[in-house]
């Protein structure tokens, strides 16, 4: 396997594509502290990797008619967005996007098309981002059970791992 050292062995975090093509990725706790905690081993991952994406979406049977998420990336592994989707693609109570923007989202830039909040870090701050979504995922996306959570990783280019 070509990993960033060479072309055999090294640690696991740093395989290109590693993270992006790891079909095991799962949360196994919905406590704040160490769902955030999962989370920051993910985008520490993903960092690692330096291309590529993480969705962490609430099951459609949890909230049927909405699609609930929080999606991170880096293309370069220097910098990190983080999203929460917006209303073009889900509908919220007032006291949700409230809630939203309390946790310290940045409102949808009105120029935008896709319409997400968003958070922004460069250098990354992953232990950061990973408490911002959790807490989004429990407090406003109403995650109750990790299997409810449906993970997907992947790489901008379209390609997995």
């Amino acid at each position: 396997m070509e990993t960033e050292g060479g072309p055999e062995g090294g640690d696991a975090s740093r395989r290109v594509g590693a993270f992006t093509s790891d079909p095991g990725l799962r949360i196994t706790s919905v406590h704040a502290e160490a769902l955030a905690h999962q989370i920051h081993v993910f985008l520490d991952r993903l960092l690692a990797e330096g291309h590529g994406f993480v969705i962490l979406g609430v099951d459609e049977t949890v909230a049927p008619a909405d699609n609930r998420f929080v999606q991170a990336g880096t293309r370069t592994g220097s910098e990190l967005l983080a999203e929460c989707v917006g209303t073009p693609y889900t509908s919220y109570r007032p006291e949700e996007i409230d809630e939203i923007l309390s946790l310290g989202w940045f409102a949808p830039d009105p120029d935008e098309r896709i319409g997400n909040f968003t958070s922004y870090w460069e250098p990354p701050v992953a232990e950061e981002a990973a408490a911002l979504m959790a807490l989004t995922l429990l407090q406003v996306h109403d995650l109750r059970r990790p299997d409810d959570l449906r993970i997907r990783a992947g790489r901008f280019d379209g390609a997995r791992g």
